[in-house]
């Protein structure tokens, strides 16, 4: 199995309650490495954005390189907006 690494920069939003009166929208940028390893199958050019969109909107804020930790909990309707998406292999832009 070909292990393509990749780097995606994205942005990611999401209603985060602190008690049953305070609930405010947060949001971060950032960015992270993934592999074929990351999602447990093979990844190509051609299917790593829909494989990202599912894995980021699943995975744990706090495993999405968040400034600030975050409970998992407290955090609803997630908004994902990716930006880029470069191979590492060949240093191309993929999306």
């Amino acid at each position: 199995m070909k292990n393509n690494k990749y780097k995606v920069f994205f942005t990611i939003s999401f209603f985060y309650t602190f008690n049953k009166k305070k609930t405010i929208t947060k949001s971060f940028k950032s960015d992270v490495d993934v592999d074929s390893l990351t999602f447990g199958e093979q990844l190509n050019d051609s299917n790593i954005y829909i494989k990202w969109q599912s894995y980021a909107l699943k995975v744990k804020l706090n495993n999405l390189n968040s400034p600030e930790k975050f409970i998992e909990a407290n955090a609803s309707k997630k908004k994902l907006l990716t930006h880029r998406i470069v191979n590492l292999i060949n240093l191309t832009e993929v999306f």
